[in-house]
């Protein structure tokens, strides 16, 4: 039984690296490759009047 508990243990030990590593991967790739509402957002939070202006005639959907 200690060995079965062993290995659970260390999978679980590799699973959680592993959900860090790719939650990394994934960080790194929304910084470097962002969506079009992400640079959208950043524009509203950056140059709010800028933002408004472009956007105050957009239809609500």
């Amino acid at each position: 039984m200690e060995r079965i508990e062993f290995l659970l243990a260390v999978i679980a030990v590799l699973l959680f690296v592993l959900v860090i590593q790719v939650s990394g991967i994934a960080k790194r790739r929304r910084e470097r490759f962002p969506t079009t509402k992400e640079q959208d957002y950043d524009w509203s939070q950056n140059d709010p009047a800028g933002h408004w202006e472009a956007h105050k005639d957009d239809k609500k959907k």
